[in-house]
């Protein structure tokens, strides 16, 4: 299949938060939109979802009845296929729990983790919900920071701040019980290697720790000489594992995903903090996710291929500005320095007081993701902004082109 990704595609107008977040008067029909402006923040494609999952879609929809629904024998088939042929994961039917999202999960993980009387502890900069979901649920969070490697340009855990972290933890009323993981790493853009897989499953059982694996991204590796290995891989016990066809096929409005409990008192206490909060599985997200895993291999490979383009035109463009600084393996978020943008860029309309981001929207016209989004304090990554690079290649050419000096 060939697949062209060029064509762009009017999102306004359609209730899209990654477009109206840019518009005025969004409550009333006198709406309209910065002119000008290109959001790249929120992580959804401005590409089309794979024709089969279009097609799949339709002819459900010709049913012309939606009532309550759950997914078949024929669905779960489908998603254990998938795990099997495409990650070597062999998990049973009853090891599969719907869900309505991954941000649920995180949330219902926190949830039960206060019912347990343990803390959460994660690796910063990392996806919002990852640092919000402890507190909403009413638990302690421990913010552990990724540091860079200047050997291998890479973001990593750091182990000796995780272990001193354990060890200021010890006496306290709730110890560390649980530890979230984002891999494919979001926002870094990092795969984790076996060696530091197998360093974190070392930590977690030696202190007894819990892990929830975010694995959404796991089919959006750019990098050829990386491979995502899941975290079942290293250990498959004290272990939940989220997936979703949100990202790679850009589902994300189809509100689906599934995690993977393989041990029966885990998945029950897990499922009890689902009840009376999670809704029933939505028609179309079960029918699009099984017909992505079935028949959207060739566009996933063609998809691949056109964010490396992307992933290139963005490490040319901006090689000579030094502000996209690390070693990039996945996802299309790029993690940008918007520090060393605005040491380049002088006599701005904005001043030094303002958030980068918002600067970046005066200034260029683009919609960002602000890197204080990413840390537990406002400080932490404030010189950060977040890329969405799923997009045409020209509307990519045009944004970058804006924040190239003239």
């Amino acid at each position: 299949m060939v697949v062209s990704f060029d064509e762009y595609i009017e999102r306004r107008h359609t209730g899209s938060i990654k477009y109206d977040k840019y518009a005025f008067n969004r409550d009333d029909s006198s709406m309209k939109y910065r002119p000008n402006t290109i959001p790249m923040w929120v992580a959804d494609m401005d590409l089309p979802s794979p024709p089969g999952v279009i097609k799949a879609i339709s002819e459900r929809a010709r049913h012309g009845i939606f009532g309550y629904t759950a997914p078949t024998w024929k669905n779960t088939a489908t998603i254990l296929s998938y795990l099997q042929k495409k990650h070597r994961v062999a998990a049973k039917p009853k090891d599969l729990v719907f869900l309505p999202g991954l941000v649920v999960a995180l949330n219902l993980v926190s949830r039960l983790a206060a019912r347990q009387n343990l803390s959460i502890m994660t690796a910063a900069p990392v996806y919002p919900p990852f640092m919000s979901a402890p507190i909403i649920s009413g638990t302690e969070r421990w913010i552990s920071r990724l540091r860079k490697c200047k050997s291998s340009n890479r973001w990593t855990f750091d182990f000796d701040q995780m272990h001193k972290t354990i060890n200021e933890n010890a006496n306290a009323t709730r110890k560390i019980g649980w530890f979230l993981l984002c891999n494919p790493h979001n926002p870094t853009g990092r795969v984790y290697t076996r060696p530091e897989l197998e360093e974190l499953a070392e930590f977690c059982e030696r202190y007894e720790i819990n892990i929830c694996a975010d694995e959404v991204h796991c089919d959006l590796i750019l990098d050829e000489t990386c491979n995502h290995i899941p975290f079942s891989h290293i250990k498959d016990n004290r272990l939940i594992t989220l997936h979703a066809p949100s990202k790679t096929y850009n589902l994300a409005g189809l509100a689906t995903a599934f995690a993977i409990i393989t041990e029966d008192k885990l998945r029950v206490d897990f499922k009890r903090e689902m009840r009376g909060i999670c809704a029933d599985s939505n028609i179309f997200g079960i029918t699009a996710m099984c017909a992505a895993y079935d028949e959207g291999e060739s566009w996933r490979l063609n998809l691949i291929e056109y964010l490396r383009g992307n992933l290139r035109l963005i490490e040319e463009t901006l090689a000579p500005l030094d502000i996209f600084q690390h070693k990039h393996e996945a996802t299309y978020l790029a993690w940008l320095n918007a520090e060393k943008l605005y040491s380049i860029h002088k006599g701005t309309k904005t001043n030094s007081k303002q958030r980068f981001a918002d600067r970046i929207l005066v200034d260029f016209d683009l919609g960002f993701n602000a890197g204080e989004d990413f840390g537990p304090s406002p400080t932490d990554y404030s010189k950060y902004v977040r890329l969405n690079f799923g997009c045409p290649r020209h509307v990519l050419e045009e944004a970058l082109s804006r924040l190239v000096p003239p």
